[in-house]
């Protein structure tokens, strides 16, 4: 019988900025080393971990997560009443179907950012956030550093052919198989305001045709892309019941332009059953 791993974890010293007031972390983390590519936290959560590249993403099986991270940083420890949010704050379903988070470094290992998406229980997508944080000591974008670009710039931002290399990683249940490739994404915005992706890898590619409202891009095969101030950017399928109903795998991708031409992006698949089939990190510099 193969004998079961636990790795003990203190998570580093750090400081989560919760509506302008910060908050301490210091606590330990038990991983469980079920499979070459997929830690699991008490059972509860599967993991994509990227060491090399400073980045992971979790899916999370409880709502735990919810009353822990995002509704504690906008009610507080012990806000549970819907009353208490401040006026136009959605907060997520308390019955999930999948809350998928993401988490991607800055290169000094000083700051992070982390996205979370959430499916309510009809598989429509229910709530986006991003958490902006540091170390203590380290290096936080400012407020007013995130918060004046424009919508346009934002697009801009992303416009053009970028290229660079994925590493996928498939759970186990899935070969437990890990794939490098070179990759390329082009985004094309045509003088008829139809914007145009074209993904390309050795296996093949794949066309996206879409339109552009603001910071949100809609695109016609059901995904929906949310342009975040800072070069942060959120794409997930707004009913995943729809691509369920064609049996077909949907995905969550979370994406940061950490430096101008340069931007890093995570992918995590998932099966009709919501199981996890893979997780995704490139690195892109614009070209």
């Amino acid at each position: 019988m193969e004998k079961a791993i636990t790795l003990s974890i203190k998570q580093a010293p750090s400081k989560t900025l919760f509506s302008g007031e910060e908050v301490e972390d210091d606590e330990w983390a038990e991983y469980k080393l079920d499979e070459t590519n997929l830690l699991t936290i008490d059972k509860q959560q599967q993991v994509g971990y990227f060491p090399n590249d400073r980045a992971y993403t979790v899916s999370h099986r409880t709502a735990e997560m919810l009353d822990k991270v995002i509704r504690a940083g906008v009610l507080g420890e012990d806000g549970d009443d819907l009353d208490d949010a401040p006026v136009g704050v959605k907060l997520p379903s308390r019955r999930p179907a999948i809350v998928c988070e993401s988490c991607l470094f800055a290169d000094s290992g000083e700051g992070r950012v982390r996205g979370f998406q959430v499916l309510d229980p009809r598989g429509l997508l229910d709530f986006i956030g991003v958490f902006h944080e540091k170390k203590e000591n380290g290096f936080l974008q400012s407020n007013d550093d995130m918060i004046q670009d424009e919508p346009q710039t934002r697009l801009n931002a992303i416009l053009g052919c970028w290229s660079g290399r994925s590493t996928t990683k498939r759970s186990g249940v899935y070969g437990s198989t890990l794939v490098e490739e070179d990759v390329s994404v082009k985004y094309d915005l045509r003088d008829d305001g139809i914007l145009i992706q074209d993904i390309k890898t050795p296996r093949g590619s794949i066309q996206l045709t879409g339109a552009v409202h603001g910071g949100l891009l809609q695109f016609g095969e059901g995904l929906q892309m949310t342009l975040l101030p800072g070069g942060l950017a959120l794409t997930a399928p707004v009913n995943v019941g729809k691509s369920v109903g064609r049996s077909q795998a949907f995905c969550f991708e979370f994406s940061w332009v950490y430096s101008p031409g340069k931007r890093r992006r995570l992918v995590r698949t998932y099966d009709t059953d919501g199981l996890v089939v893979s997780s995704t990190f490139v690195e892109e510099v614009k070209v």
